[in-house]
Parts: structure tokens; sequence; C-alpha cells
């Protein structure tokens, strides 16, 4: 079973700020089409980029279910990250599945049917 996750959201941690973003994409453009930040390519903006964006921790965040019925007790689910930016610890229902420090590489994880359960679960990520 493959699931196209859509409906990602990004924040600023410890803000209360939630903006709509696409997955793949940048939190620079995130913050621009949601007037957080000026035009990166205007003037000497680039210059602020630094310190408006990238000294800050960022989270996306997305939300999924899973009907019992759609795996087995003994089927693992496998999740798989295209390409994440740099540095990421991943969690799935609070829960911290793994990290990640490599630039654009995918990254898989496993997650076992036997932690969500036989009830109907909500996945965040």
């Amino acid at each position: 079973m493959r699931l196209n996750l859509r409906n990602w959201k990004l924040k600023e941690m410890g803000k209360d700020l939630v903006m709509d973003t696409v997955v793949p994409g940048d939190i620079v453009k995130t913050l621009y089409d949601n007037k957080v930040i000026d035009d990166p390519f205007f003037g000497l903006n680039h210059l602020k980029l630094r310190e408006e964006v990238l000294d800050k921790d960022y989270i996306y965040f997305t939300s999924f279910n899973i009907d019992k019925s759609t795996l087995s007790d003994q089927e693992d689910l496998f999740l798989s990250f295209a390409g994440i930016d740099l540095i990421a610890d991943i969690y799935l229902n609070g829960e911290l599945l793994g990290s990640t420090k490599n630039m654009f590489l995918e990254c898989c994880l496993i997650y076992t049917t036997r932690t969500v359960g036989r009830a109907v679960r909500r996945a965040v990520l």
C-alpha cells in the first residue's frame, strides 16, 4: 500500500503560526508565500535569510488515517522520505522513529503494526 501524503503544514518551533506548505518544497518559499518574509530575490533581502530563517527550527507535519483492516497484525509500515534537506527528527504519533543528517538522500523507516495495534489510529508525522 502506498499513501501519497497531502495537506502538509509548516510552523516555526515555539511559535503559533501554522502555514500550508507543499512537499517537496522549502521553508523560504513557504514563508514568502505566507508574507512572513520579504521576497528573498529582491534587493539585499537575501542577507536577512540567516537571521529570519536559517537560524531557526521548523516543523513539517501532516496526518493520515490507517484503518485496522488496511494492515494485517504482522505487516510493517515502511515510511520513505525521498529527500529530506539536511537535519531532521522524524516522529509518528509522538514517537521518535529516527533522525537524518544527510542532504537530499532517501530515508526509509520501518514502523511495526504491532505498535499501531488493532484499533484505528491517527498517524501524525
